[in-house]
């Protein structure tokens, strides 16, 4: 294992401008937020400031005894969060019921909002926050030097736009999948919360996903660099169906990667703990803080239904024989299969 550190003086990822008639044909609002700007050779969709930190992410210093969560957004990285930062702290709920899941597992990029807009207000994703007021959006690359405990940090970049020093020191990566179909349902919810306003119709949305104009898209680049190291003894590739299909077997799977025993009383607990009844009442996990400040819409929440198969109610007809071509396009040549529940 290469334990050397390379500290890179340049991001040695190329970055494009996107053509700006890709916006409009794509139906991608025009707002500061949606802008954008294609890194590395799979074009990743990114926020321009990205050029300001992206080296940052880049030469971030990783632990040993760290452990990431990854994943496409909605793909199940909050539950794996979640569990994840209960293992490690030895099951103290009473802990993690003081404090919400962004401070204690934060998002390795989150301050790519903060950079947006510097004044009154700042971006977060896609709904305008107090950056003085929201922890959400601190420059976690820089905080995560003063951590002295195990870092449990969370990421939606995909892994050709992480820090090589992750893998290089064998720090323990937990990738989250999920199909498609239910990521993009999920997602468009989730800008529904923040900004409803601004999406006619799930179908525009869909073309949005599709046409990778939204952050750390495409999917199935990211996706596919998640799956290509599935078989590295400090990575653990799962789906979010399967977890969520058998909770108990995927926690003792993953407690069991992170060398923690759980006992059968313990497993009970997180089992209970992380059933989606609860799991969308819990109020550190659902940006409560966030809604008391008036950015969220009344109509959505963070945690929805966690079910598989939503997307059935959203891909009919010839979108979804549309839906259904793209993944398959997408996935010829590969051997990534989506579980059938």
């Amino acid at each position: 294992m290469n334990n050397k550190r390379i500290v890179f003086k340049e991001l040695p990822l190329e970055i494009e401008d996107v053509d700006k008639e890709a916006y409009e044909k794509f139906k991608v609002p025009n707002l500061k937020q949606f802008e954008g700007i294609l890194v590395g050779p799979k074009k990743y969709y990114c926020h321009p400031c990205y050029k300001e930190v992206g080296l940052e992410y880049y030469n971030f210093e990783a632990r040993s005894n760290d452990v990431y969560i990854l994943g496409i957004m909605r793909s199940g990285t909050t539950l794996v969060s979640e569990l994840v930062y209960l293992l490690v702290n030895d099951l103290n709920f009473q802990k993690a019921a003081g404090e919400d899941l962004h401070d204690r597992v934060p998002n390795l990029e989150a301050y790519l909002s903060y950079k947006i807009f510097v004044g009154q207000k700042a971006v977060f994703g896609f709904g305008f926050l107090k950056f003085d007021t929201c922890s959400l959006l601190r420059n976690h690359v820089k905080t995560f030097d003063e951590e002295v405990n195990q870092r449990c940090i969370r990421t939606h970049l995909p892994i050709s736009l992480l820090s090589p020093h992750i893998f290089d020191v064998g720090a323990k990566v937990i990738y989250c999948a999920r199909n498609p179909k239910d990521v993009i349902v999920s997602n468009y919810h989730l800008f529904r919360l923040f900004q409803e306003e601004h999406f006619h119709s799930f179908e525009d949305f869909f073309r949005m996903f599709k046409s990778s104009k939204l952050a750390f898209l495409p999917y199935f680049e990211h996706l596919k660099e998640g799956w290509a190291r599935r078989n590295n003894p400090n990575f653990l590739f799962i789906f979010y169906e399967d977890l969520t299909r058998d909770k108990r077997k995927y926690i003792k799977k993953i407690s069991d990667f992170l060398d923690i025993y759980v006992s059968e009383e313990a497993l009970d607990e997180l089992e209970d703990h992380l059933d989606i009844n609860k799991f969308k009442n819990n109020r550190t996990i659902n940006f409560e803080s966030i809604r008391k400040m008036g950015y969220l819409s009344k109509n959505e929440s963070f945690i929805r239904k966690g079910e598989i198969g939503q997307w059935r109610t959203y891909f009919t007809g010839d979108l979804e024989t549309e839906v259904d071509e793209w993944i398959e396009e997408n996935l010829t040549g590969t051997d990534i299969k989506f579980p059938d529940y």
